[in-house]
C-alpha cells in the first residue's frame, strides 16, 4: 500500500501535470512579473522528491513552503480584522451549532488521533459550501453569511476549511502539518472546558470561549482535550497575508480545477461522498471565471 509521503508526492506531481497539459502554466507565464514568485514555486513542485524544507517545524504534506512568505507559527489574532467579526458573532454561531443534529458530524479515524474521538461538521470544504450539500435544509445560513463577510477569508479555496471541530473528552490528535502554506488558520472557541490546548511549532496555548487564536497550520501542530467535557471550536481559514491579490487569484484558479481538487478530496472525504462532490466540482467549474482566465477551456 502507498505510504502517506508517496501518496502526497504523487498528488503534487499529478497536479503539476494537469497544470502543464491544460494550459495553466502557460497562462501564469504570460502574466509576467506579478506572478514571478508563483511561477518559480510551480517549478519546484514539478520536480520529483520531497522539496527542501525552509523551516524544520513547517513541512506541509503536499505543497511545500513558499519562499518570500513571512510565516511565523503564531500570529497576533487581535491585529486581524476577521477576529473582531468572529468574536462578536459568537452568540449566533453557538445558536446554530447547538441546533445541529450531532449524528451528522463526520468522525475522523485512528490515523488522526491517539485517544478519544474527533468529529467535524463542515461549513465549507474543498471550496464548496456544505449546508445544502449535506442537508435537506441549510442548518447554518447565518454562519455561512458571517464567513463570507470576513476580511481575507478564503472559503472557496479547496485547500481551506470552515468547520465546527469537536473533541470528545480525553481526545488527543497526533502531531501533523497541513497540506500547504497559503493560509492563516483561525480557531474561535465555542465551548471550551479546562485542560484543553494546542501546540503549534514549539509553543502551546489554550483556547478561551469567544476568543480567536491565529496560527499557520503548515507548522507541526497537535491538540488535546484532557477534560471530562466536549470541546468545540470553529475553524476558519484566511489567505496568507503575504500573498498579493494576483497571487491569490492564481492560486485559487489553480486549485479549483476539478481534477486537482478531486485528488485532494479522495484522500480526505468519505468515499460515499466522492461521486456527488466531483459532480459539484464539474458543475461549478463550467461557470467559474477564474477557470476561464487561467486554464484552457
Amino acid at each position: 500500500m502507498e505510504d502517506d509521503q508517496s501518496q502526497c508526492e504523487r498528488i503534487r506531481l499529478d497536479a503539476y501535470g494537469v497544470m502543464a497539459r491544460q494550459g495553466y502554466l502557460d497562462r501564469v507565464e504570460k502574466v509576467g512579473r506579478e506572478l514571478e514568485r508563483w511561477r518559480r514555486y510551480l517549478e519546484r513542485i514539478g520536480r520529483p522528491g520531497r522539496p527542501p524544507s525552509i523551516d524544520p517545524m513547517a513541512q506541509p504534506r503536499i505543497f511545500p513552503m513558499m519562499e518570500g512568505l513571512d510565516t511565523p507559527a503564531w500570529q497576533d489574532a487581535e491585529r486581524l480584522a476577521a477576529t473582531s467579526v468572529l468574536e462578536k458573532a459568537l452568540p449566533t454561531l453557538r445558536q446554530e451549532l447547538d441546533a445541529l443534529d450531532t449524528s451528522g458530524f463526520i468522525h475522523y479515524g485512528d490515523g488522526f488521533i491517539t485517544a478519544g474521538r474527533w468529529s467535524v461538521m463542515p461549513v465549507f470544504v474543498f471550496g464548496e459550501e456544505m449546508g445544502t450539500f449535506l442537508h435537506r435544509q441549510n442548518p447554518f445560513p447565518q454562519t455561512e453569511r458571517i464567513i463570507r463577510s470576513l476580511p481575507d477569508a478564503c472559503p472557496t479555496l479547496p485547500l481551506a476549511d470552515v468547520v465546527f471541530s469537536a473533541h470528545a473528552p480525553r481526545t488527543r490528535l497526533i502531531p501533523h502539518c497541513s497540506w500547504d502554506p497559503f493560509r492563516l488558520r483561525l480557531h474561535l472557541g465555542i465551548r471550551v472546558p479546562g485542560e484543553c490546548g494546542i501546540r503549534v511549532g514549539k509553543e502551546s496555548r489554550p483556547w478561551h470561549e469567544g476568543k480567536v487564536l491565529a496560527f499557520h497550520d503548515s507548522f507541526e501542530h497537535e491538540t488535546w482535550n484532557g477534560s471530562d467535557a466536549a470541546r468545540t471550536v470553529l475553524i476558519v481559514d484566511l489567505w496568507h497575508p503575504g500573498l498579493t491579490a494576483i497571487e491569490r487569484r492564481a492560486i485559487l484558479a489553480c486549485f479549483r480545477k476539478k481534477e486537482i481538487r478531486g485528488a485532494l478530496m479522495r484522500i480526505r472525504a468519505p468515499v460515499a461522498m466522492h461521486p456527488a462532490l466531483y459532480r459539484r466540482f464539474a458543475e461549478t467549474e463550467r461557470c467559474d471565471p477564474l477557470i476561464a482566465e487561467f486554464w484552457k477551456v
